[in-house]
C-alpha cells in the first residue's frame, strides 16, 4: 500500500508510490514475488535486504589464536545466531539506542569478545607494572652483542611479556583486596610501542639528572623571585561627580553627555586626584555644559532683516524673521541676502 505523505504531496505535487521503510518495500517484493504478482509500487534496482554474515564493522574481535597463545580469556558472544524479529522486520535492520550508562571498558570488552579489554597501557597501576616488569630484567633475550641504541627494543621478549602481563590480570582480578578494573589484557606490539616511549622518557630523566651542576645557573636566575614584571598601574573609571555638575544644564545637554562614553582617568601614585589623559579625554564633558549654558545667555529673538535695517515699526511682528522674502511691509523694500558674494 502506498504512503500518502503530505510533505511529499505539497514539495512535488505528487502523492509517495512508495514507503518510507527500505526493509518493508523489500519484504513486500519478496513476498510478491513468491505470490507471482506485481506490487503496488515500482521495484527499486537494488534491494536494501541485509543479509546475516559473519562480518564485523568498527571494533572487531580478538582472534581466537591470540587469545589462545597470549593466555587471556574468551568470552562468547551474546548475539544469537538466529536473528529475532520486531513486527516481522529483522532487528540488525533498526536502530537500537539506549541511555543506560555502560562503561567503555566492558563495551570494548563485549566488541572484542574477551573476559578483560585489549587496550594500550593507560593507567597508573599499569604503568607501574610495566616500571617494574622492566627493571626485574626476566624479560631480556641473551645476546653476545651489545645492543644497539636505537633497536634496543629487539632485545626484549615481548610475547612471553605479555603472557605473563595476561596472568597478573587474572590474579588482579581475582584478588579480593585490589582495586578491579585498573589493569586489562595487553598483545606484544602494545607492549612494544610502550617500551619506546618508557625508553624516551628514562633517556630525559636521565639527561636531567647528569646535567643538575650544569643547569644550576640557569635555574637561579629562572627561579630568582626578584624577576618579576613591573606591571602599570590600573586603569580606574572617574566617578561623575569629579568630573562636572550637571545640575544647572539643561536637559537637552544632558542627553548629548549620556550618549558620550565616560572618560577614562589614570589613577597618580602621589595619591592626588585623578587627572584626565592629555588627549583631552575627560574634559569633553565640561566644555560642552559650559558652551550650552554661553549660548543660553546670548540667544535673541530673530527679527525681519529689511525691517531691522530700514528701522520699521513692525520689526518685532514681521513675518520676515524666518525669510526675508516674506516681509509684506510697504513702507521699504526688501534687503538684500547680507552673506551673498558681491
Amino acid at each position: 500500500m502506498p504512503c500518502y505523505a503530505v510533505g511529499c504531496f505539497n514539495h512535488t505535487g505528487k502523492c509517495l508510490s512508495t514507503r518510507f521503510e527500505d526493509w518493508t518495500c523489500d519484504e513486500i517484493v519478496e513476498l510478491a514475488a513468491e505470490a507471482g504478482v506485481a506490487p503496488s509500487f515500482p521495484i527499486p534496482d537494488i534491494l536494501a535486504t541485509h543479509i546475516v554474515t559473519n562480518e564485523t564493522f568498527g571494533i572487531i574481535a580478538i582472534p581466537d589464536t591470540l587469545v589462545n597463545n597470549f593466555g587471556m580469556k574468551s568470552m562468547p558472544s551474546s548475539e544469537s545466531q538466529v536473528t529475532p524479529l520486531v513486527k516481522d522486520t529483522p532487528v540488525h535492520l533498526l536502530t537500537r539506542l539506549t541511555t543506560r550508562p555502560i562503561s567503555p571498558y566492558i563495551f570494548l570488552a563485549e566488541r572484542q569478545q574477551t573476559v578483560h579489554a585489549v587496550i594500550p597501557i593507560h593507567t597508573a597501576e599499569e604503568y607501574a607494572l610495566f616500571t617494574n616488569l622492566m627493571n626485574s630484567g626476566n624479560w631480556f633475550k641473551p645476546s653476545s652483542h651489545m645492543p644497539i641504541a636505537g633497536k634496543t627494543f629487539q632485545t626484549v621478549n615481548f610475547r612471553d611479556l605479555a603472557k605473563r602481563w595476561n596472568e597478573i590480570v587474572h590474579e588482579h582480578a581475582a584478588a579480593p583486596n585490589l582495586q578491579s578494573g585498573s589493569i586489562f589484557y595487553k598483545l606484544p606490539e602494545q607492549l612494544e610501542r610502550h617500551h619506546k616511549l618508557w625508553l624516551e622518557a628514562r633517556g630525559r630523566r636521565a639527561t636531567l639528572a647528569i646535567t643538575t651542576e650544569q643547569r644550576k645557573p640557569v635555574t637561579a636566575v629562572l627561579t630568582d623571585p626578584n624577576r618579576r614584571s613591573h606591571v602599570l598601574p590600573a586603569i580606574i573609571m572617574a566617578p561623575p561627580s569629579e568630573l562636572h555638575n550637571t545640575s544647572s544644564v539643561p536637559s537637552s545637554h544632558k542627553r548629548k553627555e549620556r550618549a558620550n562614553p565616560s572618560p577614562i582617568f589614570y589613577k597618580s601614585a602621589t595619591g592626588h586626584k585623578p587627572t584626565a589623559p592629555a588627549s583631552g579625554i575627560g574634559v569633553a564633558s565640561t566644555s560642552t555644559s559650559n558652551a550650552g549654558r554661553s549660548i543660553q545667555k546670548t540667544k535673541t529673538k530673530k527679527v525681519c532683516t529689511s525691517c531691522k535695517a530700514n528701522g520699521c515699526s513692525n520689526t518685532p511682528t514681521c513675518k520676515g524673521s524666518g525669510n526675508r522674502k516674506l516681509c509684506v511691509c510697504t513702507t521699504h523694500p526688501v534687503a538684500k541676502n547680507p552673506r551673498a558674494p558681491k
